[in-house]
């Protein structure tokens, strides 16, 4: 995947959503604890 392509996508995220982390809440429906778990596996 181009790294541009992920760019836009998390600006489209903030743009409609605020933050990655809240367009992960609402639309995806991932709680808390989910996020944590996508966390330590892809940023860790």
């Amino acid at each position: 995947m181009k790294a541009s392509y992920l760019a836009s996508a998390f600006h489209a995220m903030e743009m409609k959503y605020g933050s990655v982390e809240n367009y992960l809440c609402e639309a995806a429906g991932f709680g808390a604890e989910e996020q944590e778990k996508i966390r330590e596996r892809y940023l860790e």
